[in-house]
């Protein structure tokens, strides 16, 4: 039993801790965009810690208002409460540090709406899982350390050691990787908010261990194991206070939500002019959180390519090569060994205003062109100038457009895209995966095909290039022609399947919006066919057909047609004119072919068909033959037939 002083000082903190865990979480609840990924994560962390503070507060007060510890049941029901948030609080804050990590890694992984998913569901997963195994063993209630928590002198008991040999090692981990980056990287901003983070790491650590170390550590002798339970206590009541300050204290994040709750109710304009406030960063709002620093990362890393894109392109060799008049397909060599690299200094940044200069200055940028003849071929078949390239790249043009175009969102694909100003290209990150299969499988047969078939539908890829930035992040970008240039009333990504493709409930839509790509039981409910003439009709037919043979011969699978339906007329080898009846035409092409029938689809595919027997033929993925076949049947069920 504690005495009354201890007992008091107990009480105060707990109440303390209790305070600033709901000060933080009105400030996550008030502010929509502290919730943005990965920002839910610490909202989260910061909930079940609350939580926790309330239980050790009530136990203080009781021994030290009432003069009696909890009934039994009460203790116990409180236990199983306290211990399904203490590994809920655990296992958040590893998550987080997970994701922080993998951000780290590339920050331009846009993967986090899969991962978010798998983080909740793995979180309370394992936290129900010992709750209910407390539960059903009747081990939760009096513990040794005097709060509702594991039962003394129980098995549970040991239950303790988990965090011991997980979360404090991986933390630990944690915390040696991120030194190692901040000893690394030249970015300023992300030393910062590494030493921050790895700061809030050793708080977590140092108030918790003393509580896992005083249950598990039964064996010593009584004056000391007396002193740590007493020690853990304190550690515990405080550990809220400690670890919500961390976060409450920090200058940015106090500037950060005075700013936004003062923005509440306006409307912003976002121009260039605010895209270049994201460039110096001095006590940055950006500092604040998770959500911005992440968005920050990006910012960075795409503000870094683009620059390095137009240099590349500006500084291109202008002198045709022999080789170029050779008919693809060409000496392997060109395809999966050629490269060539381009390292920035001061002098390509003469033409960047200054504060944009400063901030460039200090990363160190790497480009690496894949197979650059074969694709300089191909932007050649084009008719695509460097000069048209490093202008959709200026960095000067597309400080306005990248605001709007970066975000942690995530979706299906992991993938980032980015629209370039002028919206002539795109920009997509991909995996090495997919890089293997373009070099090694594709580019040779697809260079040779848009040779012979320049009126192909398939997607130009124009450029592959890695990007190398201060030495610390390494993405590999695919450059494409836009099929898109010109604004668009409908857009639809067909792939010939009926499972899951739907973008709305029909049943609450009555008008279709431009604002959102829809999908094949969309278009089949609204549109339901393509209104080309009869000859543009068998046209479409002809090109689909060669181009997606090409794709079936080399083992691909889960392309898309995708539509888009616009007002305008253009000259283009994607723009197909409507029927004399009808006042659109349509831009039209195959896009996302770089995944392969692998074992992963196998197994996948295997998945889906147990899920939905009977059915096989219409899920998403089957073998490139069969959706070969079911893709080129849609098409002709979407087009007229006379």
């Amino acid at each position: 039993m504690l005495s009354t002083a201890q007992l008091y000082i107990y009480s105060i903190l707990g109440m303390a801790s209790f305070v600033s865990g709901i000060v933080l979480l009105l400030a996550y609840w008030r502010i929509k965009g502290l919730r943005e990924a990965p920002g839910i994560l610490v909202l989260w962390q910061c909930f079940a810690q609350t939580v926790l503070d309330v239980h050790w507060a009530y136990v203080a007060i009781n021994y030290w208002a009432i003069g009696e510890e909890p009934s039994e049941i009460v203790c116990e029901i409180n236990g199983l409460v306290c211990i399904y948030f203490y590994f809920l609080s655990l296992s958040y804050n590893s998550c987080l540090s997970t994701e922080v990590l993998l951000k780290i890694k590339n920050p331009v992984n846009y993967g986090y709406k899969k991962r978010s998913s798998i983080y909740h569901a793995l979180c309370h997963f394992i936290s129900t899982g010992i709750m209910m195994t407390m539960a059903v063993s009747n081990t939760a209630g009096h513990s040794f350390v005097g709060t509702c928590f594991v039962k003394e002198s129980t098995w549970a008991e040991y239950l303790m050691a988990v965090p011991l040999a997980t979360f404090y090692p991986f933390s630990f981990t944690v915390i040696v990787i991120a030194f190692w980056t901040i000893y690394k990287t030249e970015v300023q901003l992300l030393k910062k908010f590494l030493l921050k983070h790895v700061f809030f790491l050793v708080v977590f650590m140092v108030f918790f261990m003393p509580f896992s170390l005083s249950i598990f550590m039964r064996e010593l002798e009584s004056g000391s194991l007396e002193a740590l339970r007493v020690f853990s206590y304190i550690m515990g009541s405080a550990s809220g206070l400690a670890i919500n300050s961390v976060r409450l204290s920090d200058r940015a994040f106090k500037k950060y939500v005075a700013r936004r709750l003062g923005s509440q109710g306006r409307s912003f304009t976002r121009g260039i002019s605010m895209a270049e406030n994201l460039i110096s960063r001095n006590d940055s709002i950006y500092e604040s959180s998770y959500t911005e620093l992440f968005n920050s990362m990006q910012h960075k890393v795409v503000m870094s390519s683009l620059l390095g894109l137009e240099v590349v392109f500006r500084d291109a060799e202008t002198t045709e090569f022999m080789e170029l008049e050779i008919v693809p397909p060409w000496s392997s060599d060109y395809y999966t060994k050629q490269t060539c690299v381009l390292s920035m200094n001061t002098e390509d940044l003469s033409e960047l205003n200054q504060e944009t200069k400063e901030f460039m200055a200090k990363s160190k940028i790497k480009v690496t062109e894949r197979a650059p003849l074969v694709f300089k071929h191909i932007r050649l078949l084009e008719n695509i100038t460097h000069e048209e390239l490093s202008n959709s790249f200026s960095l000067m043009k597309n400080l306005g457009s990248i605001l709007n175009n970066i975000g942690n969102k995530g979706g299906r694909s992991s993938a980032f895209f980015y629209h370039t100003f002028d919206n002539k290209l795109i920009v997509k990150t991909i995996s090495k995966e997919e890089e293997s299969v373009l070099l090694k499988y594709l580019l040779p047969s697809y260079h040779k095909h848009l040779y012979l078939c320049r009126s192909s539908l398939l997607s130009r890829i124009i450029g592959l290039f890695q990007v190398e930035i201060s030495g610390s992040t390494t993405i590999s970008l695919l450059v494409m022609k836009n099929i898109f240039e010109k604004p668009l009333d409908l857009v639809f990504d067909l792939k010939g399947s009926r499972i899951a493709r739907q973008s709305i409930h029909h049943e609450d839509c009555t008008q279709l919006v431009n604002d959102r790509v829809y999908k094949d039981l969309d278009f089949l409910k609204y549109q339901k066919t393509l209104n080309l003439s009869y000859q543009d009709s068998l046209k479409l037919k002809r090109i689909v057909n060669d181009d997606v043979n090409l794709l079936a011969s080399l083992n691909i699978m889960d392309y898309s047609l995708l539509v888009g339906f616009a007002s305008s007329h253009c000259n283009s080898s994607f723009y197909f004119q409507g029927a004399s009846d009808s006042p659109k035409g349509y831009y039209i092409g195959i896009i996302d072919f770089l995944q392969t029938y692998n074992t992963l689809k196998k197994v996948e595919s295997f998945g889906k068909s147990i899920v939905r027997p009977g059915k096989k033929s219409q899920i998403s993925v089957i073998n490139s033959a069969d959706y070969a076949s079911r893709f080129l049947k849609f098409i002709v069920s979407i087009l007229p037939s006379n």
